[in-house]
């Protein structure tokens, strides 16, 4: 009878059914899997995050080259102008008798609000310059 039980007893020590050693090192090994999983994620996420923070410098650095504008409207009505950037453009109100700036970059261009005549195409020499849309 004693022999039978020492038999069951090892085939559960067999299995590590019951062996805190076992389990103990089935918790390290998920713990480590773990921390890989997450190395593994801060890197991806820094590797990410360092790309985004390069390209939006390269972006913020051409718009540290643009060039002040001023559009000036002698009419005595509104008039609205048509200012291309990249990807389409849009309209801008300049109001009678008033001169407004525009930060624009070089190689932007001013058209009338129907897009058909080029009233100004701006260049890096231009910082400052007054240019008239309506007279």
């Amino acid at each position: 009878m004693i022999v039978g039980c020492y038999s069951h007893f090892t085939t559960f020590q067999n299995t590590n059914q019951f062996n805190p050693t076992h389990q103990h090192l089935s918790l390290v090994a998920k713990t480590s899997n773990n921390m890989k999983n997450l190395t593994k994620g801060i890197f991806v996420f820094s590797v990410l995050f360092i790309a985004a923070a390069f390209a939006f410098g390269f972006r913020s650095a051409g718009h540290a080259g643009s060039v002040k504008v001023y559009l000036k409207n002698k009419c005595s009505s509104d008039v609205e102008v048509y200012i291309t950037q990249s990807g389409g453009g849009s309209k801008y109100t300049v109001e009678d008798g008033t001169e407004k700036p525009f930060s624009l970059e070089a190689g932007q261009k001013i058209y009338d609000e129907d897009q058909k005549n080029l009233i100004h195409e701006v260049t890096s020499g231009d910082d400052g310059k007054t240019v008239v849309v309506c007279e």
